[in-house]
């Protein structure tokens, strides 16, 4: 691997001093000092954000050492836990159908109508405990049928007594929610099934309306939903929740999350089920499993053995750029007439995540249900560990993609002056103001909960 590093580092160095070599400094002097990518915003104390994670995970704060909440420290910290067993993951589930697993035949047609024909691993593993009324934890890999696992057994469930608010997903990200309440909506076509979508970015008394109306499916991010429950607690109304889903919990039980959660938590009814799903499992998962057990009611709990690999159809490769010009070879990637075929998926990742695990959610949006899809990671001069601990963590070394020099020199300034246009835009739209008046926001909602 060091031998790879080295060479990765000069393929950079060699394509920066070419572009030197070529850039009009008269005409670009100045404008190719692209922004990087903020640091983690600077949190409060770890301990004070412990208070909230721990009316999420009781006890999470346990054990920490004192010394390295630093006050200056500005990385985030996973919570730290009592130590305990990990759980036993349940074998291996058999062969079974859809029918066999307990899914009525409507659902079944609409699967069929999307060509899902059997169940994917994680599927046959946990669609039949959550009908038997078990609280779940399902790890696997990303793209392996996760959503499915938890939407399906819900949804038949629904089937036979319908009413809202019958189940509350949460996710970490729009995008992902966005996805879900597809599948849900896909998936529950034929019983009229309403869906509502509570996500950042979209207008927050449309999204009342939505709510008030009692969908039978809720699908939000936690700062959003958080946000409606503090401003008008009277819209959403969870009395009679039966399920709340945690995707991808591995990054919904961290600090980050937690005074929204405490939020939400507050408002559901102690008598849900509730269903963890995650690519990862991380100490704060593994929390939960603790606090289930104490209450005398154990998940059902299955960790599929290959759940920190990325799946196999998915062509995994990264771009070695200067870090300067990163816009410029984006754009050139983009123009690729390979992606206009609309039936490949992509994800690029124009900056490398710096936790490997991040990496193989990110990826994990594309090649999904068995499809193929592909994913690209630009990397520069800086970035070469980085990718280096995503090749060790997934198993496997990626690929180098490569774009054309001679075009990303040809589109340059056009690159240059687009961005310089887009960014005042931004600023006369008042979009740094909205991220002041948020993190002010998260600030102020901190406070409350000291």
């Amino acid at each position: 691997m060091g031998k790879t590093n080295k060479r990765k580092a000069s393929a950079v160095d060699n394509h920066k001093r070419e572009i030197e070599d070529s850039i009009d400094r008269d005409n670009t002097n100045g404008s190719l000092e692209l922004t990087k990518p903020d640091s983690t915003e600077e949190h409060v104390n770890n301990l004070e954000k412990q208070k909230s994670l721990d009316n999420v995970i009781p006890n999470s704060s346990k054990n920490i050492n004192e010394t390295e909440l630093d006050k200056n420290k500005t990385e985030e910290q996973e919570p730290i836990v009592e130590q305990f067993t990990p759980p036993q993951s349940a074998p291996p589930p058999p062969e079974y159908s859809f029918k066999e697993l307990g899914i009525g035949k409507w659902l079944i047609d609409a699967l069929r109508a999307v060509e899902i024909k059997t169940p994917t691993e994680i599927q046959r593993a946990c669609i039949k405990p959550i009908l038997q009324g078990k609280d779940v934890i399902g790890g696997a890999k990303t793209g392996s049928g996760k959503t499915a696992a938890f939407a399906l057994p819900i949804l038949n469930d629904l089937s036979a007594d319908p009413y809202g608010v019958f189940a509350l997903i949460l996710t970490p990200t729009r995008e992902l929610a966005i996805q879900i309440a597809e599948q849900f909506t896909v998936f529950g076509k034929s019983i009229n099934l309403k869906v509502s979508v509570i996500v950042g970015g979209l207008d927050m008394m449309e999204q009342a309306l939505s709510l008030s109306k009692r969908p039978h499916i809720i699908v939000a991010t936690p700062g959003r939903l958080a946000d409606h429950i503090n401003s008008c607690s009277d819209v959403i109304n969870l009395n009679k929740l039966k399920y709340l889903v945690l995707d991808e919990a591995d990054r919904l039980l961290t600090s980050t999350f937690a005074p929204d959660l405490s939020v939400i938590m507050d408002v559901v009814p102690k008598t849900k089920r509730t269903l963890l799903f995650t690519a990862t499992i991380t100490s704060s998962v593994l929390a939960y499993f603790q606090r289930k057990q104490k209450e005398g009611k154990e998940p059902f709990v299955y960790l599929s053995e290959s759940e920190t690999k990325t799946v196999s159809s998915l062509d995994q490769s990264y771009l070695l750029v200067p870090s300067y010009v990163k816009d410029s070879y984006l754009v050139q990637l983009l123009r690729d007439p390979q992606f206009e075929n609309k039936s490949i998926m992509l994800v690029v990742n124009l900056d490398i995540p710096r936790d490997p695990d991040e990496y193989i959610h990110r990826v994990g949006r594309t090649a999904r249900a068995g499809r193929s899809g592909k994913a690209i990671t630009v990397v520069t001069e800086n970035d070469i560990n980085l990718l280096k601990s995503i090749e060790e963590r997934i198993g496997k070394q990626l690929d180098e993609y490569k774009v054309s020099e001679k075009e990303v020199m040809t589109i340059l300034n056009k690159v240059i002056a687009a961005r310089r246009v887009s960014t005042m835009n931004l600023i006369d739209s008042g979009f740094g103001e909205k991220d002041k008046t948020r993190a002010k926001k998260k600030r102020a909602q901190k406070k409350l909960l000291e």
